[in-house]
């Protein structure tokens, strides 16, 4: 049995294979740039929220955090300028894992 821990390892390495395989460099470079700070805001997320709630991802541009969450069992609301979730990456993203998009 995987404690909270290693479960949000095993997300965050899905997210970052996810990343690697996307063969956008800024997308990746942002991502590593970030991964210890995903893993601290999920583990502050999953010691304070119920799973199979609902988080709202203020300022979500690639969907790590999003992505992350949603591994983990949470519903989750990404929000940011049109002009990031315009772009197909991140469509992509928001369809691939039932996030709900909301433009400012």
């Amino acid at each position: 049995m995987l404690n909270k821990a290693n479960l949000i390892d095993k997300a965050l390495s899905e997210v970052e294979s996810m990343v690697k395989a996307s063969g956008n460099k800024n997308d990746l470079t942002y991502f590593m740039y970030h991964k210890k700070r995903f893993r601290v805001m999920a583990a502050t997320v999953t010691s304070m929220c119920k799973e199979g709630g609902t988080i709202l991802d203020i300022g979500s541009h690639y969907q790590h955090s999003s992505v992350l969450l949603t591994l983990l069992g949470y519903k989750v609301a990404s929000m940011d300028v049109g002009e990031f979730l315009a772009m197909p990456l991140i469509q992509a993203r928001i369809q691939q894992y039932g996030i709900t998009a909301i433009q400012e």
